[in-house]
């Protein structure tokens, strides 16, 4: 994952490493945890990679309340 600045500087960003491969497709965390994020009375979120006999890998995500205020 990256980006070109306005001068056409690129730049590295995300956790390309991070790529999780699950039955042929290629899944970015950052882009699952950011869906997750949106949920309501979710803090925090994590995604990884679980390695699995069928898929190759599959998704594992973590999350964390938000408390009420």
């Amino acid at each position: 994952m990256g980006y070109l600045d306005s001068d056409g500087e690129l730049y590295v960003s995300g956790r390309v490493d991070d790529m999780i491969i699950s039955g042929g497709e290629n899944i970015h965390p950052v882009e699952v945890e950011e869906v997750l994020a949106r949920l309501a009375g979710v803090r925090d979120v994590g995604v990884v990679g679980e390695p699995d006999g069928r898929w190759g890998e599959r998704v594992v995500p973590s999350s964390s309340r938000r408390t009420p205020s």
